[in-house]
C-alpha cells in the first residue's frame, strides 16, 4: 500500500485550490481589467475544483463504474477551467476589450460535453481541449516572459502541462482507436503529484502577474503628468537618462544632444478669460502637436504649469532649430481646444555637439531657459542663441541665428 494514496493527493488539490481561489477572491481590483480577468480565473478555479471533487468521490467510494453523462459533465468542468484561465490571461495580458464575457470556455464546455457523451471518451476530449487552452496560454505568456517573471513561470508550467497530456494521450489513444494501451482513467500517484504542485505553480504565477503588472502600472504613473499625459520631470530625467546612455553605447565618437524648452504664451489669459477647464485642454492639445512632432527617440515631458521639455539625442543646433519651428507652426494652426483661441508658443533652444556626460544636461537644460526667457519677451519665436546685445529678436514667428 502506498504511502501516500490517491485520494489523499487528491484532497489535498482540492483544497489548495479552493484556499487559493479564497485569497484571490479577497485581492483588490480596481485596476483598468484586472476585476474582470480575476473573476475569470476564480471560475476556471471552482470550475476544477468540481471536476476534482467528482474524482475524489469516485476513489472515495471505489466507485468504478460511472454515468457517462457525470463523466462528460466532470470532463467539461476540466475544459471550462482551463478555458477560463486561458480568458483571463488574455484579459492581462492582451488587454483586450473584445472579451467581454464567458461565451467562448462556455462554447468549448459544452462541445467538450457534447463530444465526450456521443463518443464515451470523455477523459481524451478533456485532455484534447485542456491542450488547446493550455497551448494558448503559453503563447499569450512566451512574450512577456522577458519583462514579467510571473509570465515566465506560467510558460514554464504550462509546457509541463502540455507533456502531461502527452503523454496521457499516447498511451490512451491507442486504447481508443485500436482497442489496445494502457487505461489512464486511474491516474498514478507521481502524475496526481505533478499536478498538485503545477496548480500551485500557475496559481502563484498568476499572483505574480497580477503583482508586476500592478508595480508597472504605479511606476508608469509616477513619471506621467496626468493631465497631458506625457512624462513628468521625473520621467523625463529617467527617460533623458536612458536616451543618453543608449546613445553612448551605440558607439558614436561624438553624441551631440539638443533640449527645447516651450512655454505657451499668455497661457493665465486663457484661463483668466476661457476658465480653467479650457486651459486644460489647451495645455493637453499643446502637449499632443509636440508629441507629434518629435521622433521615437526624442524625449518630451511637462515641465511645469504650461512649459515642456524635449530632449532630442543625437540631433545638432540646426536639426533643433527645425524641430522647435515645426512644433511652432503646429501649435499656431488652429485651436488646440474647443471654444479656445489660438494659442502660441514660445521655444528657447541649446545644443551641444558632444555630450561627454549625464550631468551635463541640467547645465544644457538651464541655457535652454535662458534662451526661453528672451524669446518670452517678444514671444511666437525661437531663440536658438542668446549673444544678441540688447535681446533684439526677428519678427514676431521668425527664428534668431
Amino acid at each position: 500500500m502506498p504511502v501516500i494514496s490517491e485520494a489523499a493527493i487528491l484532497f489535498t488539490t482540492l483544497v489548495v485550490g479552493l484556499l487559493t481561489t479564497g485569497v484571490l477572491v479577497l485581492l483588490p481590483s480596481t485596476w483598468q481589467g484586472d476585476g474582470r480577468s480575476l473573476r475569470h480565473w476564480v471560475i476556471g478555479n471552482l470550475a476544477l475544483s468540481l471536476d476534482r471533487v467528482h474524482t475524489l468521490t469516485r476513489h472515495a467510494f471505489e466507485v468504478g463504474a460511472q454515468s457517462e453523462l457525470l463523466a462528460s459533465l466532470a470532463a467539461a468542468c476540466v475544459v471550462l477551467g482551463a478555458a477560463m484561465h486561458m480568458t483571463a490571461l488574455h484579459l492581462l495580458l492582451r488587454d483586450d476589450s473584445s472579451v467581454r464575457d464567458h461565451r467562448l470556455p462556455l462554447f468549448m464546455a459544452l462541445v467538450a460535453a457534447v463530444i465526450g457523451w456521443l463518443w464515451s471518451e470523455p477523459i481524451v476530449v478533456a485532455m484534447i481541449g485542456t491542450s488547446l487552452c493550455i497551448a494558448r496560454m503559453l503563447v499569450i505568456c512566451w512574450p512577456r516572459r522577458r519583462d514579467l517573471r510571473g509570465a515566465l513561470a506560467m510558460s514554464a508550467a504550462m509546457l509541463f502541462f502540455l507533456a502531461m497530456n502527452a503523454g496521457g494521450l499516447w498511451v490512451q489513444l491507442p486504447l481508443v482507436l485500436f482497442g489496445h494501451g494502457n487505461d489512464v482513467s486511474s491516474m498514478p500517484v507521481t502524475v496526481l503529484a505533478l499536478d498538485l504542485v503545477l496548480s500551485v505553480v500557475v496559481n502563484l504565477a498568476f499572483l505574480m502577474i497580477l503583482i508586476e503588472l500592478l508595480y508597472q502600472r504605479v511606476e508608469r504613473l509616477s513619471v506621467t503628468d496626468a493631465l497631458t499625459g506625457v512624462l513628468n520631470r521625473r520621467g523625463f530625467l529617467q527617460a533623458a537618462n536612458l536616451q543618453l546612455l543608449h546613445a553612448g553605447h551605440l558607439g558614436r565618437m561624438r553624441c551631440p544632444a539638443s533640449v527645447l524648452l516651450l512655454d505657451l504664451d499668455h497661457f493665465k489669459r486663457v484661463n483668466d478669460d476661457f476658465g480653467h477647464a479650457t486651459g486644460d485642454a489647451v495645455l493637453q492639445g499643446a502637449a499632443r502637436c509636440a508629441a507629434t512632432a518629435v521622433g521615437q527617440t526624442d524625449v518630451i515631458a511637462r515641465w511645469g504649469g504650461e512649459e515642456f521639455v524635449v530632449l532630442l539625442p543625437g540631433a545638432h543646433l540646426s536639426q533643433a532649430r527645425e524641430m522647435a519651428e515645426r512644433i511652432r507652426l503646429e501649435i499656431a494652426r488652429a485651436p488646440l481646444a474647443d471654444k479656445a483661441p489660438v494659442v502660441t508658443v514660445s521655444i528657447g533652444v541649446a545644443a551641444l555637439d558632444e555630450l561627454l556626460a549625464i550631468d551635463q544636461l541640467p547645465s544644457l537644460i538651464a541655457e535652454a531657459d535662458r534662451r526661453l526667457y528672451m524669446a518670452k519677451r517678444q514671444r511666437n519665436c525661437v531663440v536658438t542663441h542668446d549673444d544678441s546685445p540688447d535681446g533684439a529678436l526677428v519678427p514676431s514667428g521668425g527664428v534668431t541665428a
